[in-house]
């Protein structure tokens, strides 16, 4: 065997040439090869091709074989590239050693045959394009889809690949010549990638969808968490306010005695200290009425938990005269608080609910009277580390039966009572024990059968600024009319009660105004607009009509900005939607030092 060839030694390949339209690549030999000097190399393909029988393939022994034909031969033979010719009517199959790995278990009885024999199963793919290379068209196709019979079996498989015609010397094609490569392990990854791209985008899908929906059925249950958990709070509420309806009954009572006793009295035309004893004891008893019932009010009314920094002595203290003469003639309220008490910051309205609770357990275990005593104090826990929490130590102490220690461990169950059916619902310590915990303190009972309770709540020391107190806001903006020479100025008042709006007009007389009254909205914007010279509007909030008197206020500020306006109200509730600072409120029952204090005057 000679050596190799390489360049245009034996052949050059000349431009595309064109014969009746069509193009391929034109061969020529300038000079006459060594015979079989074009099969040397080619590796076991090579050796193959020269040791093999070809009386049975339509191409012929490889002396017969033309020029063009070896110079496309010797070609593929050299290159490391899958490659292969189809050459002659019947096509007749040979290639190299790279493409005899695509060929599997059809190498090597594939070598001279026929390119149908070979390919059979994806011929009516390739057909199409073999005939178009054959009628001179070079086509290209990438990533093509075949499924191939190489082992035995049907596989999918992809290829990249081109087909060309290969003329010969005469300028007419004889053959196609292709190079290509298997690209299936490729097209199976990136089919593999995508669909786990798809997989996780769906997961994450999924994924997101789940968090939603469990983050939506979550936010559900706390809501209906919270709805329920405020139900049972007024429930509590409910329950420990029915439990004292009989002594709030009772002090009203006591009040009412004490005006009944002075109108009876001062019908008798009394005089002198007697009488001034008199007005006295009505006026004491309008306050502590006035603060009992703002109180009951304030404790029934349905809030969500508002924890804020207060001075827990003061707000106990307001509870006195509820707790006083309401558990019973028999019981006695204490109240014993170190000065200087720090401030917690808790719920107020909760922290009333417990005390209300631990008393009303402390009357029903005095069956037959005793005492209940609080107290307040501050004290230093000793925790981790050797570190000290600042907390307010409150004991609600009673002198009642006491608890037997089967019922002392069960005390804080909720709905676990020893009362009679319908006489406790078993939710008033529970709520004790929720209140400390959520205020972020804790609770312990100690009792002895015989003996008395002492419970004691410990309610961590509070860092930030006590909240403000309720007070009567100024008028926004608008300055107080002063006395104009005897004339203080002309109030239209907007009341609908008869009796009350009678003893308005009194005080305001008395105060030196003059007074227009109307009892609805509608009649009070009437009133203005007849341009009286009225100097105040006073204005009840709770309205017949459909107009509240916070409604009117609103309007008549739209109207004449400069008009102030003072609300007043017996239930405090019905201002919830004023906005802080839009109007002075006067809370019913009012003094005359109170109304003449919101008009900016002195009681003459």
């Amino acid at each position: 065997m000679g050596s190799k060839h390489c360049g245009a030694s034996n052949a050059e390949i000349e431009k595309p040439i064109t014969h009746s339209g069509r193009t391929g690549i034109a061969l020529r030999s300038d000079r006459m090869s060594q015979p079989l000097d074009f099969l040397a190399g080619g590796g076991s393909t090579g050796a193959l091709m020269r040791a093999h029988d070809w009386s049975e393939s339509p191409l012929g022994p490889p002396d017969t074989w033309p020029q063009s034909l070896r110079i496309v031969v010797e070609l593929l033979l050299q290159s490391q590239f899958p490659m292969f010719v189809a050459w002659g009517k019947e096509l007749g199959f040979l290639y190299n050693d790279p493409y005899a790995e695509i060929l599997g278990a059809k190498h090597p009885r594939a070598l001279g045959r026929r390119f149908y024999d070979i390919w059979s199963e994806i011929w009516s793919d390739i057909s199409p394009l073999i005939d178009a290379a054959m009628a001179g068209h070079a086509s290209y196709r990438e990533d093509l889809p075949l499924v191939m019979n190489r082992r035995g079996y049907d596989e999918q498989t992809w290829f990249t690949f081109s087909y060309s015609p290969v003329r010969d010397e005469s300028g007419t094609v004889a053959g196609m010549f292709c190079a290509c490569s298997e690209t299936t392990r490729r097209v199976l990854a990136e089919q593999a990638l995508r669909q786990n791209e798809a997989q996780l985008l769906e997961l994450n899908e999924t994924l997101e969808r789940r968090v939603t929906d469990a983050i939506a059925e979550r936010l559900h249950d706390q809501e209906r968490l919270r709805h329920a958990e405020a139900a049972l709070r007024q429930t509590q509420k409910m329950e420990s306010l029915g439990q004292l309806t009989g002594g709030v009954a009772h002090d009203f009572n006591n009040l009412l005695a004490v005006f009944a006793t002075g109108l009876q009295l001062l019908e008798r035309n009394v005089g002198g200290e007697q009488r001034q004893r008199i007005f006295d004891g009505m006026r004491r008893a309008v306050a502590r009425g006035t603060g009992l019932t703002r109180h009951l009010l304030a404790f029934s009314r349905q809030r969500p938990i508002n924890p804020e920094s207060i001075d827990v002595a003061a707000h106990l203290r307001t509870l006195r005269e509820m707790l006083n003469g309401s558990l019973g003639g028999d019981i006695q309220v204490e109240m014993k608080f170190d000065a200087d008490v720090w401030p917690v910051e808790i719920d107020a309205g909760e922290l009333e609910l417990a005390i209300l609770n631990l008393c009303l357990n402390a009357r029903d275990a005095m069956a037959e009277g005793g005492a209940v005593t609080i107290t307040a104090e501050n004290v230093h826990v000793d925790g981790e580390h050797g570190s000290q929490a600042e907390y307010v130590k409150l004991c609600v102490t009673d002198t009642g039966c006491g608890m037997p220690p089967p019922v002392l461990a069960r005390a804080f169950e909720p709905f676990f009572t020893t009362k009679d059916v319908g006489k406790g619902s078993g939710l008033g310590l529970p709520q004790v024990y929720g209140f400390a915990h959520q205020s972020g303190g804790q609770v312990t009972i100690d009792s002895e059968v015989g003996v008395g309770t002492i419970v004691t709540l410990l309610l961590p020391r509070s860092i930030q600024a006590l909240a403000a107190g309720d007070q009567v806001v100024d008028s926004s903006g608008a300055a107080p009319v002063r006395p104009n020479g005897s004339r203080r100025g002309h109030v239209l008042l907007v009341e609908d009660d008869k009796e009350v709006s009678a003893l308005i007009r009194e005080m305001l007389s008395t105060l030196g105004f003059t007074v227009t009254h109307v009892t609805s909205a509608e009649a009070a914007l009437g009133a203005l607009a007849n341009a009286r010279a009225i100097d105040w509007v006073l204005s009840d909030i709770m309205m017949p009509g459909g107009v509240s008197g916070l409604e009117l206020a609103r309007e008549i500020r739209n109207r004449f900005p400069n008009m102030p306006v003072i609300l007043t109200t017996g239930y405090v509730e019905a201002a919830a939607r004023m906005e802080e600072g839009e109007f002075p409120l006067l809370p019913k029952p009012y003094s005359l030092e109170a109304l003449a204090e919101a008009l900016g005057v002195e009681v003459l």
